[in-house]
């Protein structure tokens, strides 16, 4: 049977869209965080009741630390020998929105495009094999036409046509550089006919990072913002691959 896997499911997106993937979908999930292991099962877990606790694995994996990655990876094949995934969420991402050139600050810059680009490049590196042939996903889990997906959390910024107000150096750069990759991965997963790779945009989401914007118009709780993404990522057809999607289900420009 295949699985779903999403990277990190600490806090956040990633740990609503872990809970909503185990209401929405009967397929094993497959979580990681960097510590507190049990509490986080513990918090995908809460008030699922009707959820069996053993669909659900949180492995260590640090985004920036490859090695984790790899033993993640390596964990990921002993729990589920010969197996895929339906849908990977790589969801890590950092902020440090520079208001103009002079706030730039090389090591908080420096960490965003670490944290959000190359830790990007890395999940792709160490999970990519377990994206299937669309033809194997189609035939079990209940997933019968539907395209595996893997999906790269972007953001609106990232978009270099939708530029209008400036700022934000470091994660425009990131989030941009995300776009690019996302794009090259799926030119990559549709040459070996392993599903598709889109960008995705979920909108101000009150979370962590979005902490100093909490009073933004239209900004959603993590649990709604989570559902649109399923909404929007689980209604992909394979002509809508290689693109940065948001909450709306509408296309944001590279």
């Amino acid at each position: 049977m295949p699985f779903n896997l999403v990277l990190p499911s600490s806090r956040g997106q990633g740990l609503m869209i872990s809970r909503a993937l185990l209401k929405r979908t009967s397929l094993p999930l497959i979580a990681t965080a960097r510590r507190d292991h049990d509490k986080i099962k513990s918090a995908i877990l809460s008030n699922l009741d009707d959820v069996d606790p053993s669909r659900v694995h949180v492995l260590h994996a640090d985004v920036c630390d490859e090695p984790s990655l790899a033993a993640a990876a390596s964990k990921i094949r002993e729990l589920h020998p010969g197996s895929h995934a339906q849908y990977i969420f790589s969801s890590a991402g950092i902020l440090h929105p520079e208001r103009g050139p002079d706030h730039i600050d090389y090591e908080l810059a420096k960490k965003t495009l670490e944290v959000n680009l190359l830790g990007t490049m890395m999940v792709m590196k160490h999970f990519h094999s377990f994206m299937p042939k669309s033809i194997e996903a189609s035939k079990e889990g209940g997933f019968e036409g539907r395209i595996p997906v893997w999906v790269n959390f972007s953001a609106r910024v990232g978009s270099i046509a939708d530029n209008k107000k400036g700022g934000w150096y470091s994660y425009r750069a990131s989030k941009a550089g995300v776009n690019a990759v996302t794009k090259s991965f799926d030119m990559w997963l549709g040459q070996h006919k392993m599903g598709m790779a889109v960008s995705y945009h979920p909108g101000t989401v009150k979370t962590a990072l979005s902490k100093e914007f909490w009073d933004a118009p239209g900004i959603m709780e993590a649990d709604v913002a989570a559902e649109k993404c399923l909404d929007v990522v689980m209604g992909l057809k394979k002509e809508q691959r290689a693109r940065c999607w948001d909450w709306k289900g509408e296309v944001i420009e590279w």
